[in-house]
């Protein structure tokens, strides 16, 4: 049975980082495609560079297929924690990854763990009382469409600075 929280601006301030996390969580997918082309320079990566990104949203894919049906058997939470981890483990060997194989290693890793996002959607759902659910999954989703559109737009600008 799901105990509601009876404080509600407690309950607000968690969906709106649960938007946060959706966000940043799915951001990681989408960082690596406007500067391809550097990490080809820097990594030697040639015509293969590409693949970085097919890797990542082929990971994502494969999370979706079958990590996120697993939330509804297993305890959310603590699947959330354990992808937050491979997300955090995998963005660190992209960023110290010395050669294109252990950069798409960690894309996969990166695109998998990114299923974050779908697990949490429904958890801010879950926070919400009956009457304000669907307020609390749009907040949530404006979180996701915020880390699909701006992390392009940041990479572009830091590679173009850097």
């Amino acid at each position: 049975m799901k105990t509601e929280n009876t404080d509600p601006q407690q309950n607000w301030s968690l969906i709106y980082l649960l938007a946060l996390a959706a966000g940043l969580a799915v951001a990681n997918i989408y960082y690596n495609q406007p500067v391809l082309g550097l990490i080809a320079g820097e990594l030697k990566g040639g015509d293969h560079v590409g693949l970085v990104a097919t890797i990542t949203q082929m990971g994502y894919t494969l999370g979706l297929l079958f990590l996120v049906p697993l939330c509804d058997t297993l305890n959310r939470k603590k699947l959330v924690l354990i992808l937050c981890a491979l997300l955090v483990i995998s963005a660190d060997l992209a960023a110290l990854a010395p050669g294109m194989a252990v950069l798409m290693m960690a894309s996969a890793g990166m695109g998998v763990a990114a299923t974050i996002t779908q697990m949490v959607v429904p958890m801010a759902a879950d926070l919400a009382r009956e009457g304000e659910r669907g307020k609390a999954v749009g907040i949530a989703f404006s979180g996701v469409l915020c880390g699909i559109l701006l992390p392009r737009v940041v990479s572009g600008a830091v590679g173009q600075w850097l």
